[in-house]
Protein backbone atom coordinates (compact mmCIF):
# COMPACT_ATOMS: atom_id res chain seq x y z
CA UNK A 1 0.00 0.00 0.00
CA UNK A 2 1.51 3.10 -0.96
CA UNK A 3 0.44 6.18 1.16
CA UNK A 4 -1.08 8.09 -2.34
CA UNK A 5 -1.91 6.96 -5.39
CA UNK A 6 -3.25 8.06 -8.93
CA UNK A 7 -5.13 6.10 -11.53
CA UNK A 8 -6.12 8.73 -14.64
CA UNK A 9 -7.16 11.23 -12.35
CA UNK A 10 -8.60 13.86 -13.94
CA UNK A 11 -10.35 17.28 -11.73
CA UNK A 12 -11.29 20.59 -11.72
CA UNK A 13 -14.00 23.47 -10.81
CA UNK A 14 -17.11 23.43 -12.21
CA UNK A 15 -16.49 21.43 -15.10
CA UNK A 16 -13.32 23.18 -16.22
CA UNK A 17 -10.41 20.41 -16.32
CA UNK A 18 -7.55 21.85 -14.14
CA UNK A 19 -5.52 18.52 -13.90
CA UNK A 20 -5.92 15.74 -16.53
CA UNK A 21 -5.31 12.03 -16.70
CA UNK A 22 -2.56 11.88 -13.97
CA UNK A 23 -0.69 8.42 -12.90
CA UNK A 24 1.33 9.00 -9.92
CA UNK A 25 2.45 6.94 -7.33
CA UNK A 26 3.89 8.45 -4.05
CA UNK A 27 5.73 5.66 -1.92
CA UNK A 28 6.62 5.99 1.75
CA UNK A 29 9.65 7.78 2.38
CA UNK A 30 9.30 10.23 -0.16
CA UNK A 31 10.08 13.57 -0.50
CA UNK A 32 8.64 14.89 -3.78
CA UNK A 33 8.35 18.63 -5.16
CA UNK A 34 5.58 19.43 -7.86
CA UNK A 35 6.40 22.50 -9.98
CA UNK A 36 4.78 24.47 -12.55
CA UNK A 37 3.02 27.72 -13.95
CA UNK A 38 0.68 29.68 -12.04
CA UNK A 39 -2.66 28.02 -12.78
CA UNK A 40 -1.20 24.57 -13.99
CA UNK A 41 -3.04 22.95 -11.19
CA UNK A 42 -1.00 22.39 -8.36
CA UNK A 43 -3.24 23.60 -5.70
CA UNK A 44 -5.97 21.42 -7.21
CA UNK A 45 -4.10 18.29 -7.08
CA UNK A 46 -3.51 18.77 -3.42
CA UNK A 47 -7.25 19.24 -3.04
CA UNK A 48 -8.09 16.37 -4.92
CA UNK A 49 -5.84 13.96 -2.34
CA UNK A 50 -7.75 15.60 0.44
CA UNK A 51 -11.28 14.87 -1.26
CA UNK A 52 -11.95 18.67 -0.91
CA UNK A 53 -12.30 18.13 -4.64
CA UNK A 54 -14.25 15.26 -6.42
CA UNK A 55 -12.82 13.72 -9.52
CA UNK A 56 -14.36 14.24 -12.84
CA UNK A 57 -12.16 11.05 -14.25
CA UNK A 58 -9.77 8.19 -12.21
CA UNK A 59 -8.90 7.49 -8.71
CA UNK A 60 -6.93 8.53 -5.78
CA UNK A 61 -6.57 6.91 -2.95
CA UNK A 62 -4.42 7.63 0.82
CA UNK A 63 -3.09 5.15 2.68
CA UNK A 64 -5.17 2.50 0.37
CA UNK A 65 -8.66 4.58 1.59
CA UNK A 66 -10.89 7.06 -0.48
CA UNK A 67 -9.49 10.65 0.22
CA UNK A 68 -12.29 11.37 2.73
CA UNK A 69 -11.49 8.66 4.85
CA UNK A 70 -7.74 9.01 3.99
CA UNK A 71 -7.10 12.30 5.09
CA UNK A 72 -6.84 11.79 8.63
CA UNK A 73 -3.06 10.25 8.04
CA UNK A 74 -2.47 13.70 6.40
CA UNK A 75 -1.43 17.13 7.49
CA UNK A 76 -1.64 20.16 5.57
CA UNK A 77 -0.34 23.68 4.78
CA UNK A 78 -2.27 25.52 2.07
CA UNK A 79 -0.89 28.18 0.25
CA UNK A 80 -2.43 30.96 1.95
CA UNK A 81 -2.84 30.12 6.23
CA UNK A 82 -4.86 33.58 7.30
CA UNK A 83 -6.12 34.95 10.34
CA UNK A 84 -6.92 38.11 12.07
CA UNK A 85 -4.35 39.86 13.76
CA UNK A 86 -6.63 41.65 15.91
CA UNK A 87 -8.31 37.65 17.32
CA UNK A 88 -6.30 36.74 20.57
CA UNK A 89 -5.13 33.28 20.02
CA UNK A 90 -1.57 32.32 21.25
CA UNK A 91 0.62 29.71 19.24
CA UNK A 92 -0.42 26.87 21.85
CA UNK A 93 -3.91 27.38 20.85
CA UNK A 94 -3.28 27.80 16.60
CA UNK A 95 -1.42 24.23 16.73
CA UNK A 96 -4.37 22.79 18.93
CA UNK A 97 -6.86 23.66 16.32
CA UNK A 98 -4.95 20.59 14.65
CA UNK A 99 -6.39 18.11 16.89
CA UNK A 100 -9.95 19.50 16.90
CA UNK A 101 -10.60 16.70 14.45
CA UNK A 102 -9.67 14.28 16.80
CA UNK A 103 -11.17 15.99 20.13
CA UNK A 104 -14.04 14.27 21.31
CA UNK A 105 -16.19 17.41 22.83
CA UNK A 106 -15.30 20.86 23.18
CA UNK A 107 -12.69 21.13 24.98
CA UNK A 108 -9.15 19.50 24.44
CA UNK A 109 -7.42 17.37 27.12
CA UNK A 110 -3.89 17.39 28.91
CA UNK A 111 -3.08 14.96 26.05
CA UNK A 112 -3.85 17.55 23.66
CA UNK A 113 -1.81 20.26 25.17
CA UNK A 114 1.41 18.00 25.47
CA UNK A 115 0.73 17.23 22.13
CA UNK A 116 0.78 20.24 20.94
CA UNK A 117 4.18 21.25 22.91
CA UNK A 118 5.82 17.95 21.75
CA UNK A 119 4.94 19.72 18.05
CA UNK A 120 5.64 23.04 18.83
CA UNK A 121 9.26 20.89 20.10
CA UNK A 122 9.86 19.48 16.99
CA UNK A 123 9.63 22.28 14.93
CA UNK A 124 11.81 24.61 17.32
CA UNK A 125 9.16 26.73 18.39
CA UNK A 126 8.25 25.77 22.26
CA UNK A 127 9.36 29.00 23.50
CA UNK A 128 6.90 30.71 22.04
CA UNK A 129 4.42 28.65 23.20
CA UNK A 130 2.43 31.44 24.62
CA UNK A 131 3.31 34.37 22.42
CA UNK A 132 0.25 35.72 20.02
CA UNK A 133 0.59 34.46 16.67
CA UNK A 134 0.70 37.72 15.08
CA UNK A 135 3.64 38.89 16.97
CA UNK A 136 5.99 36.03 15.21
CA UNK A 137 7.69 36.60 12.09
CA UNK A 138 6.44 35.33 8.96
CA UNK A 139 9.03 31.99 9.08
CA UNK A 140 8.09 31.99 12.56
CA UNK A 141 4.41 31.63 12.09
CA UNK A 142 5.35 28.65 9.25
CA UNK A 143 7.13 26.94 11.61
CA UNK A 144 3.78 26.79 13.82
CA UNK A 145 1.43 26.09 11.26
CA UNK A 146 3.70 23.59 10.34
CA UNK A 147 3.06 22.22 13.87
CA UNK A 148 -0.13 22.65 13.74
CA UNK A 149 0.09 20.30 10.59
CA UNK A 150 2.43 17.61 12.57
CA UNK A 151 0.02 17.69 16.08
CA UNK A 152 -1.99 14.78 14.82
CA UNK A 153 1.09 12.70 14.32
CA UNK A 154 0.52 12.44 10.34
CA UNK A 155 2.26 9.60 7.86
CA UNK A 156 2.28 12.30 5.44
CA UNK A 157 2.78 16.21 4.89
CA UNK A 158 1.45 18.03 2.23
CA UNK A 159 2.64 21.58 1.87
CA UNK A 160 1.67 24.41 -0.44
CA UNK A 161 4.17 26.88 -1.20
CA UNK A 162 5.86 26.86 2.30
CA UNK A 163 8.42 29.21 1.70
CA UNK A 164 6.05 31.54 -0.68
CA UNK A 165 5.95 34.59 2.17
CA UNK A 166 8.95 34.14 3.92
CA UNK A 167 12.36 35.94 3.44
CA UNK A 168 14.92 33.84 2.01
CA UNK A 169 17.35 32.76 5.65
CA UNK A 170 13.69 31.39 6.91
CA UNK A 171 12.93 29.36 3.62
CA UNK A 172 16.38 27.42 3.98
CA UNK A 173 15.32 26.96 7.85
CA UNK A 174 12.25 25.34 6.77
CA UNK A 175 13.95 23.19 3.72
CA UNK A 176 16.34 21.87 6.36
CA UNK A 177 13.72 21.55 8.96
CA UNK A 178 11.65 19.50 6.55
CA UNK A 179 14.77 17.21 5.07
CA UNK A 180 14.41 16.16 9.22
CA UNK A 181 11.04 15.73 9.21
CA UNK A 182 10.98 13.19 6.23
CA UNK A 183 13.27 10.69 8.16
CA UNK A 184 9.43 9.37 9.58
CA UNK A 185 6.82 11.51 7.45
CA UNK A 186 6.36 11.50 3.86
CA UNK A 187 6.11 15.05 2.20
CA UNK A 188 4.37 16.34 -0.95
CA UNK A 189 5.54 19.93 -1.74
CA UNK A 190 4.38 22.44 -4.23
CA UNK A 191 6.55 25.28 -4.85
CA UNK A 192 7.79 27.55 -7.36
CA UNK A 193 11.24 27.49 -5.25
CA UNK A 194 12.90 25.41 -8.25
CA UNK A 195 16.92 26.63 -7.40
CA UNK A 196 16.80 25.43 -4.15
CA UNK A 197 14.13 22.44 -4.20
CA UNK A 198 16.68 19.97 -5.85
CA UNK A 199 18.80 20.10 -2.15
CA UNK A 200 15.98 18.30 -0.10
CA UNK A 201 13.74 16.75 -2.31
CA UNK A 202 14.25 12.73 -3.99
CA UNK A 203 11.55 13.04 -6.68
CA UNK A 204 10.86 16.01 -8.98
CA UNK A 205 7.49 16.52 -10.76
CA UNK A 206 5.97 19.54 -13.14
CA UNK A 207 2.53 19.47 -13.32
CA UNK A 208 1.18 22.05 -15.84
CA UNK A 209 -2.64 20.41 -16.40
CA UNK A 210 -0.87 17.46 -17.14
CA UNK A 211 2.18 15.84 -15.42
CA UNK A 212 5.87 14.64 -15.90
CA UNK A 213 7.61 13.22 -13.07
CA UNK A 214 11.14 12.40 -12.29
CA UNK A 215 12.33 10.10 -9.79
CA UNK A 216 15.87 11.98 -9.39
CA UNK A 217 15.80 15.50 -7.77
CA UNK A 218 16.58 16.78 -11.53
CA UNK A 219 15.00 19.34 -13.17
CA UNK A 220 14.76 18.32 -16.93
CA UNK A 221 14.38 20.31 -19.98
CA UNK A 222 11.06 18.60 -20.27
CA UNK A 223 10.09 19.79 -16.93
CA UNK A 224 11.19 23.35 -17.87
CA UNK A 225 9.80 23.37 -21.12
CA UNK A 226 6.19 22.05 -19.36
CA UNK A 227 6.77 25.19 -17.17
CA UNK A 228 7.72 27.84 -19.02
CA UNK A 229 6.94 27.73 -22.54
CA UNK A 230 10.78 28.71 -23.21
CA UNK A 231 14.15 28.12 -22.70
CA UNK A 232 15.68 28.43 -19.64
CA UNK A 233 19.08 28.13 -18.31
CA UNK A 234 19.44 27.29 -14.47
CA UNK A 235 22.18 29.22 -12.75
CA UNK A 236 23.57 27.22 -9.67
CA UNK A 237 24.77 29.53 -7.11
CA UNK A 238 28.61 29.43 -6.08
CA UNK A 239 30.86 28.79 -8.54
CA UNK A 240 28.94 29.63 -11.76
CA UNK A 241 28.13 27.19 -14.16
CA UNK A 242 24.70 26.09 -15.79
CA UNK A 243 22.90 23.14 -14.30
CA UNK A 244 21.53 20.64 -17.24
CA UNK A 245 20.19 17.45 -17.48
CA UNK A 246 23.41 15.49 -17.37
CA UNK A 247 25.63 17.22 -15.00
Amino acid sequence: MKPIEMRGLTIGYDGRIMVEDVDLDVNEGDFLAIIGPNGGGKSTLLKGILGLLTPIHGTVTVMGEPPTQGRRYVGYIPQHSSFDARYPISVREVVMMGKRRDAKGLWFCDDDRKDAIDALESVGMADHVDRHIDRLSGGQRQKVFLARALVGRPKILLLDEPTANVDKRSGVSIYDLLRELNREVTIVLVTHDIGAVSSYVNRIACLNRKLIVHDEPLITPDMLDMAYSCPVDLIAHGVPHRMLDEH
